[in-house]
């Protein structure tokens, strides 16, 4: 009886173990859903991964736009003149993926942001928090703030290697 517990329990060990030592797929080959970037934080709870957005900004409107960019730790200025375009991409683990500030020839400002909320569709805002939607894929939405006038339009996720990445085009109108 004694032999057979432990030959039960060398099966039983084997068969745990056996999963454990599976060669592990090639992560370029391996496609992911949002579930499977979840990780398990020290104290066991699941939290979502954080998810890199990127945003093409164009300027259709006649007069320059002025962009102060934060993504990743980096600040970016830039002018845009009419018909020009910035891309951009961020990916932040608190707080929004990009931040940033439009500033029009007449010295108006319009901050903007972009954000992969954990739970949730992403979203994008402008001015002061209140004016800011959730957008499914694709989809588009005209804004306004402060008088001037943007087309937001998310399209299909990308896939880099196992990851997903959120992508959106702001265009300023007017």
């Amino acid at each position: 009886m004694r032999v057979g517990g432990v030959v039960l329990g060398s099966v039983l060990l084997a068969g745990i173990a056996a999963p454990a030592m599976a060669a592990v797929p090639d992560s370029a080959a391996t496609t992911t859903s949002h579930a499977a970037l979840a990780a398990a934080t020290h104290d066991g709870s699941v939290k979502s991964a954080s998810i890199p957005v990127f945003v093409q900004l164009e300027n259709v409107s006649s007069a320059p736009v002025t962009l102060d960019i934060d993504a990743n730790d980096h600040h970016q200025r830039t002018t845009l003149d009419s018909g020009d375009i910035v891309s951009v991409g961020g990916q932040s683990t608190f707080g929004h993926n990009i931040d940033g500030t439009m500033t029009y020839a007449n010295g108006t400002k319009v901050s903007f942001w972009v954000n992969d909320p954990w739970i949730g569709a992403p979203t994008v805002g402008f001015g002061n928090s209140s004016n800011w939607d959730r957008y499914d894929e694709p989809q588009d939405r005209t804004k306004v703030e402060n008088g001037h006038a943007y087309k937001v339009h998310r399209f299909s996720d990308v896939w880099v290697q196992t990851i997903s990445a959120k992508v959106f085009k702001i265009s300023m109108v007017s």
